[in-house]
């Protein structure tokens, strides 16, 4: 067998994996994206760590999957916004944590701790929020519906955030030429 029919066929597995996943239950897909997102950032740390960039794994690992589990929680209202707040200590932790590790670049340790936190866990975990409305998937909707919605809505959406920003930071670049001029302190 070829190396390209090999992936050809592993591909349309994972795909049909995926698929079967998302549409036959809330628990399939928690279970599901649990294990990849688990999976992959256990990849991400190990190979951190094989080209020497030394992480705090475990720590990354067990934020990662917590944060994974709050979001589903939070996508099907099982629980409020509130439980969001339990990610301020436990970030104060991976700081605590990498102060009594003999480390000697710690700010590389906890910038790659955090990288896979939000190269990997934060993505995944908010997929739950595409998939889960209000606790009920989008059954009368098709995913390529679902899709052409985001696309047509996407531009509306960037303009106006654009103007937001464009605006506050116009606003900002002139409260600070005033207060310059006047010999104030700009207040932050």
């Amino acid at each position: 067998m070829s190396n390209l029919f090999k992936r050809s066929i592993t591909g349309i597995i994972f795909v049909a994996v995926i698929v079967i996943g998302i549409t036959f239950s809330s628990l399939s897909f928690f279970f599901l994206f649990g294990i990849i997102t688990f999976f992959c950032l256990e990849e991400f740390y190990e190979l951190c760590n094989s080209a020497r960039i030394f992480n705090q794994k475990w720590p990354g690992i067990l934020i990662g999957m917590v944060f994974f589990v709050v979001n589903f929680l939070f996508a099907i209202d099982y629980i409020n916004f509130r439980f969001f707040l339990i990610f301020v200590p436990i970030i104060i932790l991976v700081f605590i944590n990498e102060l009594y590790s003999y480390n000697k670049r710690p700010f590389i340790s906890i910038a790659f701790t955090f990288i896979g936190l939000i190269y990997i866990a934060f993505p995944l975990s908010l997929a739950s929020h595409i998939v889960f409305k209000t606790g009920k998937i989008f059954s009368d909707l098709s995913p390529v519906q679902v899709m052409s919605y985001m696309n047509e809505n996407s531009f509306k959406t960037v303009d106006i955030l654009n103007k937001l920003i464009y605006h506050f930071y116009l606003y900002k670049v002139h409260l600070y030429f005033i207060y310059f001029f006047r010999g104030n302190n700009f207040p932050v």
